[in-house]
């Protein structure tokens, strides 16, 4: 069998080949560009914490971050309180050594783990997506090829493994990917669990159900749990499968599921009595009930984040969407796709909290259907007039993929014009280079206007080339980092030297220090860790009476904050106040030349 009109001669071969060139697009550049804010600073920081390796603020970096002959004597005893034990470090998630119990602890742990063996680099911390998204793409295909068939579950790893979206989003450092990923798996296992051909191996993915959905609780909450349970009720009435139930309520699993899955959340709560109130009130039912979280956008926002997720095969979309309904056939996988893409669109679109991230777990279910719509395009049984209809179908296609694609760069190159300048993109001969290769092929394309063969092969060249270089040349487009600066001063810091945060919190300053940064005036999502926590004060929390002593004492103070709060340290009667570096909205001040 051709995949893309590509030919292999063995079937394993094919399969690793192609795996092979994606599992080198989601690494390539992967730590070309600094940790993104806040996101990032925030998780990357989170996960060092689980670890244990961040310092505590008078702990120098250089040469040894957590080196204790280096600790400031003022400041060592009452840095202690936040010394924690291994076990508190697990159970109570800590962001720059403030409580913090917005998520649980998965995907710390995770990156905790990494950091421990590979260390701090934006490459090895954004492995960590980076793995998540192409054990779902391989747990993809298993599940596939048994629902479907070994070729729709090529086709499908393909389609999602290359579109924008989930491309973009395995090489960030966030939660969302991971939440897809169990939430996926544990709906593919759903499908195979209720499917007659393997009654036999029924109980093994029940335990999979189980196990994916715990690991997704403990990955975002309970919002793994309500998406998997909604989308399986709807299915069951639409079908009136009532033996589904029966089949829920299986005591192995739910123990499995209470074993991976409860733990954590009552040992959090008994060593934080706040925990409980915080965790499922407010980041739970008001983060989906209210605007409470100031990210409320329209019913329709995540029909643009849609279109633009599946660059470039989301021409193929409403054909794959009306494709179930034309022919008239009533299969239950099929059916069970739809409502899966249908219910965690519905979910989210009425969620007082939105953000493009969200919309990933409807991905799979459509990338499928997507990979089947173009499957039976393609399919030529052997007559003239079939190959004709094929024909012309592909010259339609060519002709979208061409404006999608132009669309696309037409507003990707605006964008380089409209921040950088021309000399920005005459700049970037690597850009160029894969632009002129990418226009080759779909003049190669247009002029043999032959089966889609040739056109998916140009698609397969945008993801494998295109997605990456743009990720390189975009380093350049993106808010200024700190990582040059942290830098600069780490090399001259002395164990007298304080490094501080007036009014802000800069996410990058304690993942690049590798020390807790102690901050003036806290705010946002710090505040309610900051009130609940005595060992906290005078240490990652100080107020404009510690600020002042270090500013009169013998070190040297580097103090990050924002251009516009400078004419409050006149008020606080903090000369002299130099400025050592400018950073767009930010500066560095220090109190000595």
């Amino acid at each position: 069998m051709d995949i893309f009109g590509l030919h292999f001669q063995n079937k394993h071969r094919r399969f690793w080949v192609l795996f092979a060139g994606l599992f080198i697009s989601y690494l390539v550049f992967l730590g070309a560009r600094p940790f993104d804010t806040p996101d990032e600073g925030r998780y990357v920081q989170m996960g060092m914490e689980m670890a244990g390796i961040v310092g505590t603020p008078s702990e120098i970096t250089a040469p040894n971050p957590i080196s204790p002959e280096r600790y400031s004597p003022e400041s060592q005893s009452s840095e202690n309180a936040l010394k924690l034990s291994p076990w508190d470090r697990l159970i109570t998630p800590r962001l720059n050594g403030i409580k913090y119990f917005e998520k649980p602890p998965f995907i710390y742990w995770m990156l905790g783990i990494a950091a421990h063996f590979g260390g701090t680099s934006e490459f090895v911390m954004r492995l960590v997506p980076a793995l998540l998204g192409l054990a779902g793409l391989l747990g993809m295909f298993h599940f596939v090829r048994l629902l479907f068939d070994r070729r729709t579950a090529w086709h499908s790893c393909l389609v999602l493994g290359t579109s924008l979206l989930y491309f973009a989003l395995s090489r960030v450092i966030i939660l969302d990917m991971g939440l897809s990923v169990m939430v996926t798996m544990a709906l593919f296992a759903t499908m195979v669990a209720f499917d007659p051909r393997y009654h036999h191996q029924r109980w093994r993915y029940q335990l999979l159900i189980y196990v994916f959905i715990a690991l997704g609780v403990m990955t975002k909450g309970l919002v793994a749990l309500v998406l998997t349970g909604l989308i399986i009720v709807l299915w069951m009435v639409v079908c009136r499968r009532w033996d589904v139930l029966s089949l829920l309520y299986w005591l192995p699993g739910i123990l499995l599921f209470t074993l991976v899955a409860v733990p954590w959340h009552v040992l959090a709560a008994l060593a934080n009595p706040e925990f409980l109130n915080f965790y499922f009130i407010h980041e739970h039912f008001a983060r989906y009930t209210s605007h409470i979280h100031g990210r409320a956008q329209p019913l329709w926002f995540f029909l643009p984040v849609l279109i633009g997720g599946f660059f470039p095969w989301i021409q193929f979309l409403p054909g794959a969407l009306k494709r179930p309904f034309q022919t008239g056939k009533s299969d239950p996988h099929v059916l069970f796709l739809l409502i899966w893409a249908s219910a965690v669109i519905f979910f989210f679109s009425l969620s007082g909290s939105k953000l493009i991230p969200y919309i990933l777990p409807a991905m799979p279910p459509l990338g499928i259907l997507i990979a089947r719509h173009m499957q039976e395009m393609v399919s030529v049984q052997g007559t003239d007039a079939v190959s004709r209809g094929t024909k012309s179908i592909a010259t339609k296609q060519v002709y979208w993929f061409v404006g999608i694609l132009g669309i696309f760069l037409v507003g990707f190159l605006g964008f380089i014009l409209y921040s950088m300048g021309v000399t920005a993109l005459l700049a970037s001969p690597l850009l160029l280079s894969v632009m002129g290769i990418l226009a080759g092929g779909i003049a190669v394309s247009l002029w043999r206007q032959k089966t889609m063969a040739a056109l998916h092969q140009t698609m397969l060249g945008v993801v494998l080339l295109f997605y990456p270089v743009v990720e390189r040349v975009s380093v350049d487009l993106r808010r200024p980092s700190f990582k040059p600066v942290v830098t600069q001063i780490d090399s001259q810091l002395t164990p007298q030297d304080q490094v501080m945060m007036f009014g802000r919190y800069y996410y990058e300053l304690p993942v690049y220090f590798k020390r807790r940064i102690p901050i003036i005036h806290p705010s946002g999502e710090l505040l309610f860790g900051v009130v609940l926590d005595d060992a906290i004060k005078d240490t990652v929390v100080k107020d404009e009476a510690a600020l002042q002593r270090a500013w009169q004492g013998p070190g040297k103070v580097y103090l990050f904050l924002r251009a516009a709060d400078f004419g409050r340290l006149a008020e606080m009667q903090l000369a002299p106040a130099h400025i050592f570096v400018k950073h767009g909205l930010d500066i560095v001040v220090t109190n000595q030349k």
